[in-house]
């Protein structure tokens, strides 16, 4: 007998059956008082309403957005009920008792609705970057950023904000990693060997997922998930000027996408130095992240990649790399140290 996977929600609703319910209490919510909005302090405008039933309806079917399906015991009972409400259009009385209900369960159609776009524009975005190097991704997000700043009045400004602040994290990312290869500094041909390796693991989003383990804070995944990134085949065709700052940019390009939530930074000033990357949630109860990398030569032995290691550990914590994130309010800071002698990195992580 198969096992059924227990959700603690109960039943679950995709784009089709959310769209039919904030379409339904939109225009049931004008049959008990059309000038509700209008009202002080009202959660939300008719505007946003409107604006996002069109972009949920502009939605192709065929895409992977229509495969998501959110659960809450609101979400189940606004929409289980609308049969039940379906037969009050007559009764004036029982209309006015149902008011604030009606309210409540379409404001959190609406949140949901405009959670399913915001996935939506997230997908499509590492959809079209995930063969494209950061010039060309920035292009793309500096043109997407300026259009939603323009047309924000025909967005929920839930919508917006997320989008904004979602733009703003990925154009810091991309900046770090064309900065970092800025002034031709590393040849074309390993430009091409790292784009080569990111648009491979960048194949497959769910198997690669690293934000999942870090929020959880179950770092032993996360720092496995992430080792199992470095591996780089072609490590030797690289010159050895050139291994630092190459792996410095596979790094960071292995990061971004995949932490969404975070601001990545890279070879910024913290405390009495500069780390190599910081990681910092912009939910200040998520962990942040320091990052400090060393390289040695390829024949060298254990004892000497742990104490590289061990110096790493040092580095952070002598020069207080975490100042930054302890004055942002992170209670959690999870360091790693890797040792890269080949293809093969040396990968290990304590708590602060």
């Amino acid at each position: 007998m198969k096992e059924e996977k227990f959700n603690p929600y109960g039943k679950s609703y995709n784009l089709k059956a959310i769209l039919e319910g904030l379409r339904f209490y939109y225009e049931f919510l004008d049959l008990i008082d059309i000038g509700i909005y209008s009202e002080d302090k009202f959660p939300f405008s008719r505007g946003e309403i409107l604006t996002t039933i069109m972009h949920l309806e502009s939605v192709p079917s065929d895409h992977i957005i229509n495969n998501l399906v959110h659960s809450h015991p609101t979400l189940e009972e606004a929409i289980e009920s609308i049969p039940n409400y379906k037969a009050l259009v007559e009764n004036e009385k029982e209309l006015n008792l149902t008011r604030y209900i009606i309210i409540i369960w379409l404001e959190h159609l609406l949140f949901t609705s405009c959670h399913m776009l915001f996935k939506k524009i997230e997908w499509d975005y590492l959809d079209y970057c995930k063969d494209k190097n950061p010039k060309q991704t920035l292009t793309y997000l500096f043109e997407t950023q300026a259009y939603y700043k323009k047309n924000e009045g025909t967005y929920s400004r839930r919508i917006s904000k997320l989008v904004l602040e979602f733009l703003e994290i990925e154009i810091t990312k991309n900046k770090n990693i064309q900065s970092l290869n800025s002034n031709d500094s590393i040849s074309d041909e390993v430009n091409d060997l790292i784009e080569s390796y990111l648009s491979q693991i960048n194949s497959n989003a769910e198997k690669n997922d690293l934000l999942t383990p870090l929020k959880q804070n179950d770092f032993e995944q996360f720092v496995f998930k992430l080792k199992r990134h470095l591996f780089i085949p072609s490590y030797y065709d690289i010159s050895e000027n050139d291994r630092k700052k190459a792996f410095h940019i596979y790094l960071l390009g292995v990061l971004t996408g995949r932490l969404n939530e975070y601001k990545i930074n890279s070879n910024k000033e913290s405390g009495l130095g500069r780390y190599d990357i910081c990681l910092s949630p912009i939910d200040k109860r998520n962990p942040g992240v320091i990052i400090e990398f060393k390289k040695i030569e390829k024949a060298q032995n254990t004892l000497i990649t742990n104490k590289e290691l061990e110096d790493a550990f040092k580095q952070i914590t002598t020069k207080n790399y975490s100042f930054e994130l302890k004055e942002e309010g992170v209670k959690t800071i999870l360091d790693i140290a890797i040792v890269f002698d080949g293809m093969n990195p040396t990968l290990d992580w304590r708590l602060e």
